[in-house]
């Protein structure tokens, strides 16, 4: 007999039946001449040994968690393109669930980051002393100082994210909008503006391994790759193109296109300029982009390799950048 055998039950003249389970269904067996077992002898239980005593220690009272226990880790990242070339260091400070994310950094100019997540909204501070201004491609000699909230949430198929805040004297809004269809497409719009009359608006779509892109931005500076040292509503009145060098155009209106085919955080794209005249740009790009992840001491970080020609220039150009944030 193979399978399992179930539901026991003993007939007048000895004998037991059975379910047994095998692969064609349950079969009713049975068993005959069963005799009863000898009768066995169970030992008397031991004696109890000597009593024990449980010690009784007190529990620490509780205390607000506060700031949490900070921990070090260094961070090493830079900007290495064919026109930039900057090596940067620094120190990140945070606690183990993230509430209070410090980043200290050294590269082309300094920079002094904090975030504190303990409040409904994220509240952020940057003071960067130097760094290359947009607009202007050489160091600005006094501290900027950014002061922003962030609010964020997420739904079952859409997440939302809204900043403000200021920048010297400039005032800023920041809004993201993402949705999703499992994983057969995804949807996202970016909003930008400040009271200096910068604006973007930035619209994406993806459907499988194609992504489209279409942008929108009014008084801006076209070319270059992000820094860690820079705030990021510096951002604002900027294109990141990293096959440009920094300011490489500037424009009071402009338009954007950009076509890709992605595979993970590799993508084939071609992209089109157009500001006071029209410029093209087609390549191979790998990006990745995470958040803070203070469990292993790691701050958020954006990531971008690749190799691009661009059309108008008849040049090809490669570039490597690694930005770190809190």
């Amino acid at each position: 007999m193979r399978g399992m055998a179930i539901d026991p039950a003993p007939a007048p003249d000895g004998s037991l039946y059975f379910m047994s389970l095998e692969p064609d269904g349950f079969v009713v067996r049975r068993l005959a001449g069963l005799s009863a077992l000898p009768a066995r002898s169970v030992p008397p239980p031991a004696r109890p040994g000597p009593s024990l005593t449980l010690g009784v220690t007190p529990i620490p009272a509780s205390h607000p968690y506060g700031i949490g226990r900070q921990e070090f880790a260094i961070v090493v990242g830079g900007q290495y393109t064919a026109h930039e070339r900057h090596t940067e260091i620094g120190v990140r400070m945070g606690d183990v669930v993230g509430r209070l994310d410090v980043l200290a950094i050294v590269g082309d100019g300094a920079a002094l980051a904090a975030v504190w997540r303990g409040l409904p909204v994220d509240l952020g501070v940057q003071l960067m002393w130097g760094g290359l201004q947009p607009a202007k491609g050489r160091a600005e000699a006094r501290p900027t100082l950014e002061l922003r909230g962030t609010w964020e949430a997420s739904f079952p198929l859409t997440s939302l994210s809204i900043s403000g805040g200021t920048l010297r004297s400039r005032r800023f809004f920041e809004a993201s909008l993402g949705a999703h269809q499992r994983d057969i497409a995804s949807e996202h719009l970016d909003l930008a503006a400040d009271s200096a009359h910068h604006a973007q608006a930035t619209f994406s779509a993806r459907a499988r391994m194609l992504r489209v892109s279409l942008t929108s931005a009014r008084r801006i500076a076209l070319g270059g790759v992000f820094t860690s040292v820079e705030p990021e509503s510096l951002f604002i009145g900027r294109i990141l193109d990293p096959a440009l060098p920094r300011d490489f155009d500037f424009a009071e209106h402009y338009r954007g296109a950009r076509v890709a085919i992605v595979s993970g955080p590799i993508s084939l794209f071609a992209q089109r300029h157009h500001t006071n005249r029209d410029l093209d740009v087609f390549g191979l790009e790998a990006t990745l982009s995470r958040d803070p992840t203070p469990l292993v001491k790691a701050a958020g970080l954006d990531v971008t390799a690749g190799v691009a020609r661009v059309r108008q220039e008849r040049a090809t150009r490669g570039w490597l950048a690694l930005r770190w944030r809190p």
